[in-house]
Protein backbone atom coordinates (compact mmCIF):
# COMPACT_ATOMS: atom_id res chain seq x y z
CA UNK A 1 0.00 0.00 0.00
CA UNK A 2 1.08 3.32 -0.98
CA UNK A 3 2.24 5.47 1.94
CA UNK A 4 0.46 8.92 2.62
CA UNK A 5 2.57 11.10 1.03
CA UNK A 6 2.73 9.11 -1.93
CA UNK A 7 -1.25 9.45 -2.03
CA UNK A 8 -1.51 12.86 -1.02
CA UNK A 9 1.26 13.50 -4.34
CA UNK A 10 -0.67 10.92 -6.41
CA UNK A 11 -3.91 12.92 -5.47
CA UNK A 12 -2.39 16.58 -5.91
CA UNK A 13 -1.23 15.27 -9.73
CA UNK A 14 -4.53 14.21 -10.58
CA UNK A 15 -6.51 16.93 -8.81
CA UNK A 16 -4.10 19.80 -11.02
CA UNK A 17 -4.75 17.88 -14.16
CA UNK A 18 -8.79 17.70 -13.30
CA UNK A 19 -8.47 21.87 -12.44
CA UNK A 20 -6.65 22.34 -15.58
CA UNK A 21 -9.13 20.50 -18.09
CA UNK A 22 -12.03 22.75 -15.98
CA UNK A 23 -10.24 25.65 -16.75
CA UNK A 24 -9.97 24.34 -20.75
CA UNK A 25 -13.62 23.30 -20.73
CA UNK A 26 -12.96 20.26 -21.26
CA UNK A 27 -15.89 18.13 -20.58
CA UNK A 28 -13.96 15.11 -19.18
CA UNK A 29 -12.48 17.20 -16.15
CA UNK A 30 -14.11 14.86 -13.49
CA UNK A 31 -12.22 12.16 -14.47
CA UNK A 32 -9.28 12.57 -12.95
CA UNK A 33 -10.86 13.98 -9.70
CA UNK A 34 -11.92 11.48 -7.46
CA UNK A 35 -15.91 13.12 -6.10
CA UNK A 36 -16.46 10.49 -3.50
CA UNK A 37 -17.18 10.96 0.44
CA UNK A 38 -13.79 9.93 0.87
CA UNK A 39 -12.34 12.27 -1.98
CA UNK A 40 -14.24 15.15 -0.41
CA UNK A 41 -12.60 14.68 2.68
CA UNK A 42 -9.40 14.10 1.30
CA UNK A 43 -9.76 17.63 -0.24
CA UNK A 44 -8.64 19.06 2.80
CA UNK A 45 -5.85 18.34 2.62
CA UNK A 46 -5.55 21.24 0.00
CA UNK A 47 -5.76 24.22 1.96
CA UNK A 48 -3.64 22.92 5.18
CA UNK A 49 -0.83 22.07 2.64
CA UNK A 50 -1.25 25.46 1.66
CA UNK A 51 -0.87 26.96 4.83
CA UNK A 52 2.95 27.45 4.53
CA UNK A 53 2.66 28.85 1.19
CA UNK A 54 0.79 30.92 2.53
CA UNK A 55 2.61 32.28 4.91
CA UNK A 56 5.46 32.37 2.93
CA UNK A 57 4.20 35.13 0.68
CA UNK A 58 2.49 37.32 3.39
CA UNK A 59 5.64 37.11 4.99
CA UNK A 60 7.71 37.95 1.98
CA UNK A 61 5.44 40.65 1.00
CA UNK A 62 6.54 42.11 4.75
CA UNK A 63 9.98 41.99 4.02
CA UNK A 64 9.73 43.41 0.60
CA UNK A 65 7.89 46.56 2.42
CA UNK A 66 10.39 47.28 5.14
CA UNK A 67 8.94 49.48 7.76
CA UNK A 68 6.15 50.84 5.21
CA UNK A 69 4.49 48.09 6.18
CA UNK A 70 4.04 46.52 10.03
CA UNK A 71 5.19 42.96 9.76
CA UNK A 72 1.41 41.43 10.13
CA UNK A 73 0.78 38.48 12.87
CA UNK A 74 1.24 34.57 11.10
CA UNK A 75 -1.07 33.84 13.55
CA UNK A 76 -3.37 35.92 12.31
CA UNK A 77 -2.54 35.28 8.47
CA UNK A 78 -2.96 31.32 9.45
CA UNK A 79 -6.34 31.91 11.36
CA UNK A 80 -7.47 34.10 8.18
CA UNK A 81 -6.39 31.31 6.07
CA UNK A 82 -7.61 28.48 7.91
CA UNK A 83 -11.20 30.92 8.34
CA UNK A 84 -11.77 31.01 4.73
CA UNK A 85 -11.08 27.38 3.73
CA UNK A 86 -13.27 26.02 6.26
CA UNK A 87 -16.17 28.50 6.37
CA UNK A 88 -16.54 28.79 2.94
CA UNK A 89 -17.93 25.18 2.47
CA UNK A 90 -19.97 25.14 5.68
CA UNK A 91 -21.62 28.18 4.88
CA UNK A 92 -22.28 27.12 1.21
CA UNK A 93 -23.67 24.03 2.31
CA UNK A 94 -25.67 26.19 4.96
CA UNK A 95 -27.23 28.20 2.35
CA UNK A 96 -27.15 25.50 -0.25
CA UNK A 97 -30.88 24.17 0.07
CA UNK A 98 -32.78 27.57 0.34
CA UNK A 99 -30.77 28.41 -2.90
CA UNK A 100 -31.93 25.58 -4.87
CA UNK A 101 -28.36 23.56 -5.25
CA UNK A 102 -29.19 20.00 -4.87
CA UNK A 103 -26.53 18.52 -6.02
CA UNK A 104 -22.87 19.21 -6.88
CA UNK A 105 -21.94 20.63 -3.64
CA UNK A 106 -19.45 17.81 -3.27
CA UNK A 107 -17.88 18.17 -6.27
CA UNK A 108 -17.48 21.55 -5.83
CA UNK A 109 -15.97 22.25 -2.71
CA UNK A 110 -13.53 19.74 -3.88
CA UNK A 111 -12.67 21.51 -6.88
CA UNK A 112 -12.83 24.96 -4.61
CA UNK A 113 -10.18 23.07 -2.18
CA UNK A 114 -8.01 21.86 -4.73
CA UNK A 115 -7.73 25.12 -6.68
CA UNK A 116 -6.70 27.10 -4.01
CA UNK A 117 -3.72 24.96 -3.40
CA UNK A 118 -2.48 25.40 -6.87
CA UNK A 119 -3.46 29.41 -6.12
CA UNK A 120 -1.05 29.11 -3.09
CA UNK A 121 2.05 27.23 -5.07
CA UNK A 122 1.75 29.93 -8.12
CA UNK A 123 1.67 32.93 -5.55
CA UNK A 124 4.30 31.67 -3.50
CA UNK A 125 6.12 31.08 -6.85
CA UNK A 126 5.49 34.42 -7.49
CA UNK A 127 7.09 35.57 -4.29
CA UNK A 128 10.44 34.08 -4.80
CA UNK A 129 11.60 37.18 -6.55
CA UNK A 130 10.72 39.43 -3.28
CA UNK A 131 12.55 37.08 -1.07
CA UNK A 132 15.59 37.66 -3.68
CA UNK A 133 15.02 41.13 -4.78
CA UNK A 134 13.35 43.01 -1.89
CA UNK A 135 11.08 45.54 -2.40
CA UNK A 136 12.42 45.96 -6.12
CA UNK A 137 9.98 43.79 -7.28
CA UNK A 138 7.02 44.73 -5.18
CA UNK A 139 4.87 46.10 -8.11
CA UNK A 140 5.44 42.99 -10.10
CA UNK A 141 4.49 40.96 -7.49
CA UNK A 142 1.45 42.71 -7.14
CA UNK A 143 0.17 42.89 -10.89
CA UNK A 144 0.92 39.08 -10.90
CA UNK A 145 -1.13 38.55 -7.56
CA UNK A 146 -3.95 40.43 -9.32
CA UNK A 147 -3.91 38.10 -11.97
CA UNK A 148 -3.55 35.02 -10.12
CA UNK A 149 -6.66 35.72 -7.90
CA UNK A 150 -8.76 37.12 -11.28
CA UNK A 151 -8.21 33.08 -12.48
CA UNK A 152 -8.74 31.32 -9.15
CA UNK A 153 -12.12 33.64 -9.70
CA UNK A 154 -12.88 32.63 -12.99
CA UNK A 155 -11.68 28.54 -11.56
CA UNK A 156 -14.54 28.64 -8.72
CA UNK A 157 -17.03 30.71 -12.05
CA UNK A 158 -16.16 27.32 -14.00
CA UNK A 159 -16.51 25.01 -10.64
CA UNK A 160 -19.82 26.28 -9.94
CA UNK A 161 -20.60 26.58 -13.27
CA UNK A 162 -19.59 22.26 -13.84
CA UNK A 163 -21.50 21.45 -10.66
CA UNK A 164 -24.34 23.16 -8.68
CA UNK A 165 -25.01 25.11 -12.24
CA UNK A 166 -25.30 22.44 -14.53
CA UNK A 167 -27.84 23.17 -16.75
CA UNK A 168 -30.36 19.64 -17.84
CA UNK A 169 -29.99 18.49 -21.44
CA UNK A 170 -30.85 20.83 -23.90
CA UNK A 171 -31.28 23.07 -21.40
CA UNK A 172 -29.82 26.47 -19.94
CA UNK A 173 -27.61 26.39 -16.59
CA UNK A 174 -28.38 28.23 -13.51
CA UNK A 175 -27.03 31.11 -13.35
CA UNK A 176 -28.37 32.01 -9.89
CA UNK A 177 -26.10 29.83 -7.87
CA UNK A 178 -22.95 30.08 -10.07
CA UNK A 179 -23.37 33.84 -9.23
CA UNK A 180 -23.57 33.28 -5.29
CA UNK A 181 -20.80 30.93 -5.03
CA UNK A 182 -18.77 33.45 -6.44
CA UNK A 183 -19.89 35.91 -4.19
CA UNK A 184 -19.63 33.62 -1.14
CA UNK A 185 -15.86 33.21 -1.84
CA UNK A 186 -15.26 36.79 -1.92
CA UNK A 187 -17.15 37.48 0.74
CA UNK A 188 -15.63 34.79 3.00
CA UNK A 189 -12.43 35.82 2.16
CA UNK A 190 -13.16 39.48 3.11
CA UNK A 191 -14.13 38.08 6.23
CA UNK A 192 -11.41 35.63 6.50
CA UNK A 193 -8.83 38.86 6.16
CA UNK A 194 -10.58 41.06 8.89
CA UNK A 195 -10.72 38.13 11.63
CA UNK A 196 -6.33 37.83 10.25
CA UNK A 197 -6.44 41.55 10.73
CA UNK A 198 -8.05 41.36 14.35
CA UNK A 199 -5.75 38.95 15.91
CA UNK A 200 -2.68 40.80 14.13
Amino acid sequence: MPSLPARISAEIGDAGRGVLRLLRFDPLWAEQLDLSADGFLRSFWAPLLALPLNLLVIDAWARAQGSAVQHPSLFGAAVSHLFDAFAFPLVLAVLARPTGITTGYGALVILANWAGLFLNVALAVAALPLLLLGGGSAAAFSFVALLLSGGYIFALWRAGRETVGRPPAGGVGAVGPVLMVVVLAVGVGSVADRVGAWLS
